[in-house]
């Protein structure tokens, strides 16, 4: 059983190519940015990234648009004949197109030693190498790879991969603290709730910084069932149930969080919406006066000018105008 699993997420490690990766498939999106950079930027000392002219410059670069079987005759004059940064560029996109289809040992000759000629994405290449060797049927080198990774890169989400490729839980916990806006630590906490449902630390987590991800709604609906949430849990949570469009529950969570002019504007539109206008007024009129300056406050006249009768719609239209 755990070497199938071991496999799934190998595949899945491996399946979303280097674009994807180079996007942020694999890391989170402020790390993105980042790896992109380096990853263009090798030999500079700035890390903001390529400037037009030095993109010109990279022949690797113009490659990436390219298909695989289109850029892979001059990946291979450039990784062996190139100049460096672009030669040690080459070497990394041909191995990365090597590894989606499977062929393991072209890969591992470009990418060992490639850690030390290109310092900066050293954890990356390492996983490259690990991948290889699964490939290979080496299982042993690919998980000392993985393990040298976590040892001496703890600090960069590659890390993070290693963690998850290596399955091991009393590792899982590094990624969670280090890394919670990872996507693969958002996979390995989400395995851990199915163990085990009652753990609301990483449910908020997933709530924090997975609110746009499937499944997140269900999520909530376990959490909300603690009896040890704070004020800024609820409004958490009130915040992702809204952004899904749950808005009744998104009203429930908002009563129990702080009382500002969008929890109080939130409330009162999920009565409303809830067929529940009598209350939805009086919450509406205590967004008014204790933020009667709010941006939800001229949200709120309207919605009361639509659900009152008579005079008072009228006059409620009128403090819009005025």
């Amino acid at each position: 059983m755990l070497k199938k699993l071991q496999k799934r997420q190998i595949y899945l490690l491996a399946g979303a190519g280097l674009c994807a990766f180079l996007a942020g498939a694999m890391v989170s999106a402020p790390q993105a940015g980042t790896v992109l950079s380096q990853w263009l930027n090798l030999g500079q000392s700035k890390p903001e990234g390529l400037s037009e002219a030095d993109k010109v410059k990279s022949v690797v670069f113009s490659l990436l648009s390219e298909s695989v079987p289109e850029r892979l005759t001059k990946l291979q004059e450039i990784a062996e004949k190139g100049s460096s940064p672009d030669r040690e560029r080459a070497r990394y996109l041909l191995a990365s197109d090597y590894l989606e289809t499977s062929q393991g040992k072209k890969a591992l000759g470009l990418l060992v030693g490639l850690e030390k000629d290109y310092p900066v994405l050293a954890p990356y290449i390492l996983l490259k190498q690990a991948q290889s060797h699964d490939i290979l049927g080496e299982d042993r080198k690919a998980s000392d790879l993985r393990q040298k990774v976590v040892k001496e890169y703890s600090k960069e989400a590659a890390v993070v991969k290693a963690i998850y490729a290596i399955a091991q839980p009393k590792l899982y916990n590094q990624a969670i603290a280090q890394f919670p806006s990872h996507p693969l630590t958002w996979e390995i906490i989400r395995k851990s709730l199915k163990d085990n449902s009652n753990q609301p630390n990483l449910q908020l987590i997933l709530a924090k910084y997975a609110a746009d991800e499937p499944g997140i709604v269900g999520v909530l609906d376990q959490l909300v069932k603690q009896t040890q949430l704070k004020a800024g849990d609820w409004e958490l949570i009130g915040s992702v149930y809204w952004d899904n469009n749950q808005f009744t529950k998104a009203k429930d969570a908002y009563i129990q969080a702080p009382k500002t002019a969008t929890s109080l504007y939130r409330i009162a539109r999920g009565l409303q919406l809830n067929k529940q206008q009598d209350q939805a007024i009086t919450v509406y009129k205590q967004l008014l006066q204790k933020f009667p300056t709010a941006t939800e406050t001229g949200i709120a006249l309207l919605r009361l000018s639509d659900i009152s009768k008579g005079k008072e719609s009228i006059t409620y239209l009128d403090e819009i105008i005025s």
